[in-house]
């Protein structure tokens, strides 16, 4: 601090020493004579009648040497802003002390430190009639003076009336006022102050959480320790420290310590008893609390009262004697007659009265008492603990759905030719061919990879349902169309052997595969690639189909349904047997196998034929329910166990087919179920409805879904597992409202964990969503909506 004072000191100074040199006049260094010029005078800027004045010799000061004891009082101090260059600012001192300005300079301290600012007299004055008039409106707002000549009263009552200057007026005045930076405005006394040096010393503390004197100490009364720690003559340090043992009580220590525990319970308990007895003798008072007996319903109720909600105190609106900014104009009193009673916020308008007896009877006073009674009637009794829950914690801690990919997350392939809804998509078990269903009575097969259309059927009506055999050993694509089941040999899509023992296999013993003549008919299909595949063979086969009729209920009663072999052809067509049934075919899924298929037929009269199951190497037909009354939806095989899933209405059934009972039943709250699918692993199921829900159900956790997921605004149309959920646990679900969902489903092998799902990605269409496949070995999903296009979506 004494550095700072002394480049204070010099630079005040120095200041001192301009200001002498302009009165007194330019000074020339020794070898150069330097001209007067009308510059020099303007180094102080102070009035020129000041400046004048200040040329005395009473009142100059004498530069040549430091100021003593024998200089005038009258001595012209100067306040000035102070600024260096320096990084720090504890190095720089911004405002020094008047006194400091008068002291001998420091060339060497003061060649960092420009000042800045102007020069003023400090003066001071002892006279009451320089004291301002201070404003006595208290705490009114000063806005409501802004339209007024007036901004308040002074202490007799008198208004201060406002300065008349416009803007301009200001405006030059702060220009040609050389303290105008420092001054501001007081608008509750309408006067201009000036801040001192002192004032913005002040001001930069407390911006800079310093004290605001800068010569206050506040460690003057610290008392630094005298005492030294000496590591080498503690006890502790001297030998290894104390061992363990010396924490441990000894035995006699416990014992002592025991005894006098057991003596404190004792007096404890004596000390309880003779309260109780001295309560006893004590005569009850009547108004005691502290000491009454009530249940615990009555004690909360007693001790958790809710205080009567206090009516608001009077306040200046209500006054007899209000202030005139209170008080109403005529036209506030007009308007306020004109209102009607119900629509007025008081009854009554502000009224200045001489005294309080001549204020008159208040006419509302029964009706506010009455409102106030009613105020306490209605007031709830009841406390509740409001309960103020962050919403993002509601939400459950999930995994960012970057972290989980590869999932189908943009459009890659359209399949297109389609003219009407395509019910149905399947692909084969290779992923290398994808069949179509649609309502313009064609099924199409596609190439994935290339889009090239292979093979064209026209079916003579809607068709419902495609799907291929699951079993690699066998290349069969099944079909449903009215009431009967057809079985398409796709020869460009496997090998000749495979074709070989898939033929064997759907035809009754004693058939032949084939001749060369049929193979050189088809024109070239069995060649592993497609390549003689032409237009005039897609022409050809594609009306080679002959639509069957239903089974007569009456003379083929006892037919569950009839195998029939194609005609020679369809054979070149690749159809090689047909299945009839006696109602429309709906919905059909195959056994893991591929041996057993299992058909659905809702709209069948006789209610144990919906459910029809077939075997296709033996040509054998069988209804597994005898008594069945409610509407089938759905039906699935269990991938590794005798097990069948069938949707219902509104319940999900899971039969042993070796045992023949019913095995479990699954709840399904909401609407109509639509739609189900298996998980790989068979112990989780999907079940789409019409209420928008896709539901995750776990066959061991409950007959409740585990997960009820409402994410589509439509009818849930389809939900499919991918077939490959070790690699890929995705599933997805199609609805209605032109959006499939695709979401990450991982099971765990611990039964202690549940399993994890995430929605991941919203594949978005135009239309309504009727089906959707999996490709077998990649993340790749296939969707069909009902303007006749299929999508491939892909990672």
């Amino acid at each position: 601090m004494a550095n700072k004072r002394g480049v204070s000191s010099r630079v005040g100074r120095g200041r001192v020493e301009a200001a002498s040199r302009t009165r007194r006049g330019p000074i020339s260094p020794p070898n150069e004579a330097t001209p007067t010029t009308e510059t020099d005078s303007e180094l102080v800027a102070e009035p020129m009648d000041q400046c004048a004045t200040s040329s005395t010799p009473d009142t100059t000061v004498d530069t040549a040497g430091p100021l003593s004891d024998s200089q005038p009082d009258n001595v012209h101090l100067r306040d000035e802003l102070i600024w260096s260059d320096g990084d720090d600012d504890n190095d720089v001192i911004l405002f020094p002390d008047a006194e400091e300005l008068v002291r001998p300079p420091d060339t060497a301290a003061s060649s960092s430190v420009i000042r800045l600012g102007l020069t003023q007299k400090l003066e001071e004055s002892d006279s009451s009639e320089d004291e301002a008039t201070l404003n006595r409106v208290g705490d009114i707002p000063l806005e409501w003076y802004k339209d007024e000549a007036h901004y308040g009263y002074d202490v007799e009552g008198r208004k201060l009336m406002k300065s008349e200057r416009s803007a301009l007026e200001r405006l030059l005045g702060a220009t040609d006022d050389p303290n105008a930076m420092r001054t501001i405005y007081d608008a509750l006394h309408n006067e201009k102050k000036v801040l001192s040096n002192a004032d913005l010393q002040m001001i930069f503390n407390l911006q800079r959480n310093r004290t605001p004197n800068s010569n206050y100490d506040m460690y003057a009364d610290v008392v630094t320790d005298t005492v030294e720690f000496d590591p080498l003559n503690h006890p502790l340090a001297r030998s290894g420290g104390p061992s363990k043992r010396k924490f441990v009580p000894a035995e006699h220590d416990m014992k002592v310590i025991a005894k006098m525990v057991r003596r404190l319970m004792k007096e404890d308990t004596t000390k309880e008893t003779t309260e109780k007895e001295s309560t006893e003798d004590e005569p009850t008072l009547l108004w005691d609390d502290s000491k009454v007996e009530m249940d615990t319903h009555t004690h909360f109720k007693y001790y958790n009262r809710i205080p009567k909600p206090k009516a608001a105190p009077p306040g200046t609106y209500e006054s007899y004697r209000p202030p005139a900014e209170y008080l109403p104009s005529e036209r506030a009193k007009q308007r306020f007659a004109r209102l009607r009673p119900i629509d007025r916020k008081e009854h009554f308008l502000p009224k200045a009265f001489e005294a309080l007896r001549h204020v008159p009877f208040y006419h509302h006073t029964i009706q506010d008492r009455y409102q106030r009674c009613l105020d306490l009637a209605f007031f709830p009794r009841a406390q509740r603990t409001r309960l103020v829950v962050d919403p993002s914690k509601l939400l459950p801690e999930l995994p960012d759905p970057k972290d989980l990919r590869p999932y189908p997350e943009r459009l890659s392939f359209q399949y297109k030719g389609h003219t009407a809804t395509v019910r149905s998509v399947a692909v084969s078990p290779n992923g290398q061919y994808l069949a179509t269903a649609c309502d313009d009575h064609l099924v199409r097969i596609y190439e994935v990879l290339t889009g090239r259309l292979m093979k064209r059927y026209d079916m003579g009506a809607p068709v419902q349902q495609v799907e291929f055999s699951p079993a690699k050993t066998l290349n069969v694509l099944a079909v449903a169309v009215e009431y009967s089941l057809v079985f398409i040999v796709p020869k460009f899509a496997a090998h000749e052997v495979v074709n070989e023992n898939t033929l064997r296999h759907l035809r009754a013993p004693g058939t032949t595969v084939g001749n060369a003549e049929d193979e050189h008919a088809v024109g070239g299909e069995v060649s592993l690639g497609g390549g003689g595949i032409t237009q005039a063979t897609l022409d050809k086969d594609e009306g080679a189909h002959s639509l069957l009729q239903d089974l007569h209920d009456v003379e083929e009663r006892d037919k569950r349904a009839e195998f029939l072999d194609a005609s020679a052809k369809e054979r070149r067509a690749g159809i090689v047997l047909k299945i009839a049934l006696h109602a429309k075919v709906k919905r059909f899924t195959f056994h893991a196998r591929g041996d057993y298929l299992c058909a659905l037929c809702p709209k069948d009269h006789v209610k144990y034929r919906q459910t029809v199951m077939l075997q296709l190497s033996k040509r054998r037909v069988f209804c597994p329910f005898r008594k069945f009354s409610e509407v089938v939806t759905d039906c699935k095989f269990h991938p590794t166990e005798p097990l069948f899933f069938l949707s219902t209405t509104n319940s999900v059934r899971m039969y042993n087919l070796l045992a023949h009972k019913l095995q479990r039943r699954y709840k399904a709250p909401g609407g109509i179920t639509t739609c189900l699918s298996i998980h790989t692993e068979g112990d989780n199921f999907l079940v789409g409805d019409t209420t928008s829900h896709t539901q995750w159900y776990d066959c061991d956790f409950s007959d409740k879904p585990y997960k009820r997921m409402r994410s589509h605004k439509g009818v849930v149309n389809t939900v499919a597992y991918h077939t490959n959920t070790n690699a890929y646990p995705l599933f997805a679900s199609g609805a209605a409202d032109g959006q499939v969902h695709v979401f990450h489903g991982m099971v765990y092998d611990d039964y202690n964990k549940n399993a994890l799902l995430v929605p991941v990605k919203i594949l978005k269409h135009r239309r309504a969503v009727y089906a959707v496949a999996w490709h077998p070995t990649l993340p790749w999903i296939f969707t069909s909506t009902e303007d006749g296009v299929v999508s491939a979506w892909t990672e």
